[in-house]
């Protein structure tokens, strides 16, 4: 079973995102402002990929979508921070309709769409067990009976823990939040052309039993 994630980092889509802008120009801007820029690097690199190469199932790919227009030098940078993890690569797109561009993207990456596939989005601050993705495979696999019956069925873990940082230092919480993107899966059945993004994450079980 392919097990697929996307990330998106710093891709100024149209739509997709809690803060609006007025033209894509704006949000250009908006995204690519240095201070920006450089709170994502430093989450990305010490949160985010740290647990990507700690994986105790290395059967993963990571597809992380940036935009065209990201400029030379953190294109070069971000492409250096993951050159030691072999199951990422980065995608680049021009500003496209934020879910149609993702969904694309992942329909490119199932290679083969007559077996399930599993499935899941990874922001650049977020951080998984190192054993989520062998977790999902198994409780996939041991929900057979289900899995086969829906074209897609979703794995979420309620608990987790919220980092912030901040002038004062790094706080963590414990939090119980349900269907939250850093401790969600969906196995997608065989055959089926649905992916993750063709639902809001927090409406997932609007459309499919969650486990």
């Amino acid at each position: 079973m392919q097990a697929i994630a996307l990330c998106r980092f710093s891709y100024p889509a149209l739509g997709g995102f809690q803060i609006t802008h007025d033209t894509v120009q704006d949000r250009i801007r908006f995204f690519y402002s240095p201070a920006r820029l450089e709170e994502r690097f430093k989450l990305f690199e010490h949160v985010a990929l740290p647990c990507l190469r700690a994986q105790t199932d290395p059967r993963f790919s990571l597809i992380i979508v940036i935009g065209d227009s990201l400029p030379r030098p953190y294109n070069d940078r971000l492409r250096d921070l993951v050159s030691y993890i072999p199951q990422i690569r980065i995608e680049s797109h021009a500003p496209q309709q934020h879910r149609n561009i993702m969904k694309k993207v992942l329909a490119r990456a199932r290679g083969d769409r007559d077996t399930p596939c599993l499935q899941f989005q990874f922001e650049d601050y977020d951080a998984i067990g190192t054993d989520f993705i062998a977790t999902l495979r198994a409780e996939a696999t041991a929900s057979a009976d289900l899995t086969s019956r829906y074209q897609a069925v979703a794995f979420d873990w309620h608990r987790g823990i919220a980092l912030q940082c901040g002038p004062d230092g790094i706080g963590v919480a414990q939090v119980h939040h349900r269907l939250n993107v850093p401790a969600l899966g969906v196995h997608i059945r065989a055959g089926s052309r649905l992916t993750i993004m063709n639902f809001a994450h927090h409406r997932l079980d609007r459309f499919m039993p969650v486990v």
